[in-house]
């Protein structure tokens, strides 16, 4: 036999062979042997019936039980899922808590929540879903100025109230600087006053202390499309989409202006003078009750205690602003949840009354500030401040006289005198004790005398859209104060009132249009809302009249350069046409001398030809002529030329129109 040759073996064969069939054969075939049965056949085949039963029962046992542990692991899997969703869900819940209370919290501490519109849009368009949110104003619109308006030029009270919408999530941000006029849509509709409704009876089982519950709690107004696009009177920036549409008023009383404070802060006054005086009554009827009781001996019986009337300051004045909340689920064609928009109001509530009492506490700090300033004040205008203030003004005023070179007297030196006095009152306001008064301002939510304010930075500079209110001349303080800083001394140290200004300036910055502006503030104004700011204002105006003073100096003193110029033309051309016509006189006087002389020469040579008739004739003599160069050389030495000045060049003070009655 061929070792190398490959067997195969038959495909019969090989099924035989199986564990399933060949071993089982086997095994039964040895039990058969084993058992040594009187009919072998048949033990073999209840053998093998046998074995089939208990390997099919197995199978069962192992399936049954492979499907069990497949149940278990489903739910075990199913377990899991739910018990991972359900902690992302606890997780997403904490975070939103967590980005609530931190919003809540930005806005409870906020000075101005003006700042915190923008971020108010993504929040609440991060809880609702909302496909966008966006924040307008409503208000007048505003008329077109030029840079010689005022403050108030820009106002029109006339005009409909429009709503101008501010703020946007991302993706709507241009709705940003739109308008919506009250003919269009239906948003203006949450502005209109709320007709009175009659008085519903309580539902059965509703007590008093329900009742008032529920009237504690305030919704604020709102109008809610739930089909915008079954509703004809939306208005649309853009295409339409489905989808619904909720406008919320946000509404606070702002109380951040110079009227309410000055009323505040005089009612402040008086509740302190009042407080005063009953604790000087309570006093007094302490004495009288234990003088009575000293007196009276054993009888003493002590009164009732006596009330005292409480003394509160008054409420704030307050005027309402208004904003439209507005978010939309367009494209997404869903109505907002109950929930969404419960959580809606409830947080344009919360933000509305916060901001009320920001502005409350705004104004409140602002007061009790002011109060110290002016007692602080007191001593500078009635103290003794007052007169060291005055000594040390005049010693600067003599140290700086004895530190010239040249010593100035009597005129001289009171013509510069109001120059060092300045001097003096700006090294004042940069010393560190007025700067850090100054700088106080600051921290003030509101200020009064805002033209000065204004008028001051314009003097020093800055333009209108730096300082004031978009579309306006109005002073706005909460981004003018932040010029309030070491730069605006530099520039007071900086600046000067002499000389030529060719630098550009607008309008407003003008000299003209700045004591317009602060026409109508005096000094004793200031000095009774702060006696710093009132030297600061002494300072600009000082500025001014100087400047102005050293504008009408140098004209006049280009005018009078411009006469003697002229005056120099004409006088030149006088000396030029003496000097022509002196020139032709002499020239015509030698001629004439001349000519006389020839006249005479020729007669004595007639007589002397008349004799000798045979005399050769002489050749003629050269002719003198009149030297017009040498006449010109004597003549300047003796009257010299007049001297013409070069062209006087005006000077230009771009800063300052001279009114023609001035000029």
């Amino acid at each position: 036999m061929n070792p190398e040759v490959e067997i195969k073996e038959n495909p019969d064969i090989a099924y035989i062979k199986r564990d399933d069939i060949g071993l089982v054969i086997a095994k039964g075939l040895a039990k058969t042997y084993k058992a040594q049965p009187q009919d072998p056949v048949d033990f073999l085949a209840k053998w093998l019936l046998n074995h089939s039963n208990v390997a099919n029962e197995q199978d069962k046992q192992q399936e049954s039980k492979a499907k069990t542990q497949e149940l278990k692991d489903r739910k075990s899997l199913e377990e899991q899922n739910k018990a991972k969703e359900k902690e992302e869900e606890l997780k997403k819940e904490k975070e939103n808590r967590v980005k609530i209370e931190d919003f809540k919290d930005r806005v409870e501490h906020s000075e101005d929540l003006s700042d915190h519109l923008q971020g108010f849009t993504s929040y609440l368009q991060e809880h609702t879903g909302a496909t966008g949110v966006y924040i307008g104003k409503l208000i007048k619109p505003f008329k077109k100025i030029t840079d010689d308006d005022n403050d108030t030029a820009h106002e029109d009270p006339e005009a409909p109230e429009i709503i101008k919408y501010i703020h946007a999530t991302p993706d709507h941000d241009f709705l940003i600087d739109k308008t919506l006029n009250p003919d269009q849509g239906l948003t203006h509709e949450i502005f209109k006053p709320e007709e009175p409704k009659e008085d519903e009876a309580p539902p059965e089982g509703e007590g008093e202390g329900d009742k008032e519950k529920k009237e504690e709690k305030k919704v604020p107004k709102h109008s809610f499309i739930e089909e915008v696009v079954r509703e004809h009177k939306m208005h649309y920036f853009r295409v339409p989409r489905l989808g619904s549409y909720l406008a919320v008023e946000l509404k606070y009383d702002s109380c951040l202006n110079q009227e309410s404070f000055d009323k505040a802060f005089e009612d402040y006054l008086d509740c302190i003078n009042k407080k005063q005086e009953q604790e000087r009554e309570k006093l007094e009827y302490q004495e009288k009750l234990e003088d009575e009781k000293a007196n009276a001996g054993d009888d003493w019986q002590e009164p009732e205690p006596k009330e005292w009337p409480e003394i509160k300051e008054k409420l704030y004045e307050t005027s309402e602003h208004k904003y439209v909340v507005c978010l939309d689920t367009l494209g997404q064609d869903r109505p907002f949840t109950e929930e969404e928009k419960e959580f809606v109001l409830e947080n344009i509530q919360y933000y509305s009354d916060n901001w009320t009492k920001i502005e409350n506490s705004g104004l409140k700090k602002d007061i009790e500030e002011r109060y110290k300033t002016f007692q602080k004040d007191k001593d500078y205008i009635e103290g003794e401040n007052a007169n060291n203030l005055a000594a040390e003004e005049e010693k600067f005023i003599e140290d700086y006289f004895d530190g010239l070179d040249e010593q100035l007297e009597g005129d001289a030196r009171a013509e510069k005198t109001p120059e060092v006095r300045q001097k003096f009152l700006l090294e004042k306001l940069c010393s560190e004790e007025w700067k850090k008064e100054l700088l106080k301002f600051r921290e003030y939510q509101v200020i009064r005398f805002p033209r000065f304010m204004q008028s001051l930075l314009y003097f020093l500079g800055h333009t209108r859209e730096e300082i004031c209110e978009e579309g306006t001349n109005k002073l706005f303080w909460k981004i003018a104060k932040n010029k309030l800083n070491d730069g605006i001394f530099e520039n007071m140290k900086k600046y000067t009132h002499v000389g030529p200004k060719d630098a550009e300036f607008k309008r407003y910055q003008l000299i003209n249009f700045i004591e317009k502006n602060i026409d109508g503030i005096t000094i004793e104004d200031i000095e009774q809302y702060s006696y710093v700011l009132s030297r600061l204002f002494k300072w600009l105006t000082t500025s001014i009249d100087m400047r102005k003073d050293d504008i009408i100096k140098r004209k006049e003193i280009k005018e009078k350069e411009k006469e003697e110029r002229e005056q120099a033309i004409a006088d030149h051309k006088e000396w030029q046409e003496n000097r022509e016509k002196a020139m032709e006189e002499a020239k015509k006087e030698f001629e004439d001398k001349l000519a006389e002389e020839e006249a005479n020469k020729t007669q004595e040579a007639q007589e002397e030809n008349k004799d000798d008739d045979n005399q050769d004739e002489k050749p003629p003599e050269e002719k003198p002529v009149f030297d017009e160069k040498k006449f010109f050389e004597t003549y300047d030495a003796e009257t010299p030329e007049v001297k013409i000045p070069e062209v006087v060049v005006d000077d230009i003070d771009n800063d300052y129109e001279v009114p023609a009655s001035e000029e």
